[in-house]
This record gives structure tokens, C-alpha cells and sequence, in this order.
């Protein structure tokens, strides 16, 4: 029978098992159960191999259990990621095809913004290698060379920055609800002011 532990009644589940090895060893691994993707009705599970413990077999059980406590704290606070390698290019195309409210000329912006702007600056960037410093680093020089008339030294306006960033935040959104980032990379961006002459055209 193979030992198991730290089950919850709700929410993700986790517990610790010996699975036989190569040459007849044995090894403790933890499996953490999601549940089913919603998406693809496939069961989502973390499985991790718990090192040895020098003193044997119980305490290697107990290092088992307190892992097991520190992945589900971790899923509750929304801090552990299933690591990829997916462009920021790749996961903005997916985000636009999935905003199924978005009016036509709302979709035509935001296409343009992100095709345009977005993507040549950041889109080569793995998503969850993205950081607050290369956004930041983005607007600025989008904001003093950014003009698509190629005039020399002309950026765009901070009213247009701003709508860029509002969009590639509300994609990074929808990245951390969906359990691909811990955090929004935008929310710690510094943004250009909004001139009064800006504002009143809006």
C-alpha cells in the first residue's frame, strides 16, 4: 500500500507516494492534484521528486509533507506557474482572438497598438521573462522616437503610451488569472503625464 497525506477537502490536493526507481531503489514523490482544466477537461497535476533525507525513510515522509504544505500555500496565494517558453508575440495573438466582446473598431485598435507598438518592442520576449524594467524601457523610447511618419526625434504622446501600457496590462491580467504569471509586470511601470491639452481631447 503506498502511504499518502496533507489531502484536502476543497481546492487543490496534494500526497506523497514511493514509486520504484531504476536498480531496484525507491523514491518519495509529491503529486499535487488542480483538478481538471477547464479548457481541456485534462487533470492538471505537479509532481515532484523529494530528495533523500540522510536520516531515513521517516524523515524524507515528513520533508515529503511540509512540501507538500508549501505548494498548496503557494497555489492558494497564486505564486507557483507552470514554466514556458511562450513569446509575448505568440500569447498577444491568442488574447486578441479570445476578446469575443471587443466592438470592430475597439478590435482594430487594439490590433493595431499591439502589432505595431507592442509586439516590435517586446514581442520576442518569453512571456514570463518579461519585467517591469524592459516595459518601462519600451514606452521611453516609444515615447522619444516612436512616431510612425519617421520624423526624426518625434514620439508619441503620453496619451498614447498610456493606451498602449492599458492594453498590454489588461492582457497580463488575464495571463495572471490564468495562473501563467504570478504577478502583472505593468503594475510597477511608471507612465508619462497626461497633458491638460491631452485630456481635453479625450
Amino acid at each position: 500500500m503506498k502511504p499518502q497525506g496533507s489531502a484536502r477537502d476543497e481546492g487543490p490536493r496534494g500526497h506523497w507516494e514511493w514509486r520504484a526507481g531504476r536498480n531496484g531503489t525507491r523514491r518519495c514523490l509529491i503529486i499535487i492534484d488542480q483538478g481538471k482544466d477547464p479548457a481541456t477537461g485534462k487533470r492538471r497535476r505537479i509532481f515532484e521528486t523529494v530528495p533523500p533525507h540522510p536520516q531515513g525513510i521517516e524523515a524524507t515522509e515528513k520533508t515529503a509533507e511540509r512540501l507538500i504544505g508549501k505548494k498548496l500555500e503557494e497555489l492558494e496565494n497564486r505564486e507557483h506557474v507552470k514554466r514556458n517558453r511562450v513569446k509575448l508575440e505568440q500569447y498577444l495573438a491568442g488574447w486578441l482572438a479570445d476578446k469575443m466582446r471587443l466592438t470592430l473598431k475597439t478590435r482594430q485598435e487594439y490590433e493595431v497598438w499591439v502589432n505595431r507598438r507592442i509586439v516590435p518592442a517586446l514581442g520576442h520576449i518569453p512571456l514570463q521573462d518579461l519585467t517591469v524594467q524592459q516595459i518601462q524601457r519600451a514606452w521611453k523610447a516609444l515615447e522619444t522616437s516612436g512616431r510612425s511618419d519617421g520624423k526624426a526625434g518625434k514620439g508619441l504622446s503620453a496619451k498614447s503610451i498610456h493606451n498602449i501600457h492599458g492594453i498590454l496590462r489588461a492582457a497580463l491580467n488575464t495571463a495572471v488569472k490564468q495562473d501563467i504569471l504570478k504577478k502583472n509586470p505593468c503594475d510597477g511601470v511608471e507612465l508619462p503625464k497626461v497633458r491638460k491639452a491631452e485630456m481635453q481631447v479625450l
